[in-house]
């Protein structure tokens, strides 16, 4: 929407004391496009209100927007489709309440746009991060953190020597006379032991 904020007056602009020398006819063209914008030649801004009412899904349905620096657009969708659509130059909040079906918002702007939406008995998801748990520190200065291993003494193994029995030796002697018609006999047995330093002999053998 054109905005007239001032008319510019033509008539002096080719004059000798005022033209600044240039031809006859329009020596500037005012462009109005910009003059509802925002801090345009060091003035206040304008004021736009539009108002647009639709029919969506049987259901009634309004749009309402005050343009200053910022925007604001709010709208209740009903039961079956609906779409908003808005696009301001500087500052946009919106907010609608989208009920059971589909709904969809979109806006461009060209500042900074803020979007609202209370959507009822639909999907939320999270996301979490696992921060990981600190490492064990490490041994500083070279030494161990444990108690050193004691080693076990090794002894050398005695020598097991089986005892040998002695062996004792028997000897027989045989004595016999003849006296006539008598007969006699003896017997005897020689016992003895080997001595201790015999023994010792014999085990180094």
């Amino acid at each position: 929407m054109a905005v007239k904020r001032f008319e510019l007056d033509l008539s002096k602009l080719d004059d000798a004391a005022y033209g600044l020398n240039g031809p006859s006819g329009r020596s500037f063209i005012l462009d109005s496009s910009q003059l509802d914008g925002a801090d345009v030649l060091n003035g206040s801004p304008f004021l736009t209100t539009a108002t647009a009412a639709s029919s969506l899904g049987g259901l009634s349905a309004s749009v309402s927007a005050t343009v200053t620096e910022f925007a604001v657009l709010s709208a209740p969708l009903g039961g079956l489709n609906a779409n908003a659509s808005a696009t301001v130059n500087e500052f946009a909040v919106l907010s609608a309440s989208l009920g059971g079906l589909n709904a969809s918002v979109v806006a461009r702007s060209q500042g900074f746009a803020v979007f609202t939406a209370t959507l009822g008995g639909m999907s939320a998801s999270a996301t979490a991060v696992v921060i990981p748990g600190a490492a064990p520190p490490s041994p500083n200065g070279g030494r161990r953190n444990y108690p050193p291993v004691r080693r076990k003494k090794v002894e050398p193994l005695e020598p097991n020597y089986e005892p040998v029995p002695v062996a004792t030796k028997v000897r027989y002697t045989i004595c016999s006379t003849v006296l006539g018609s008598l007969n006699s006999q003896a017997t005897g047995s020689i016992t003895f032991s080997i001595l201790d330093d015999d023994a010792e002999i014999l085990l180094m053998v």
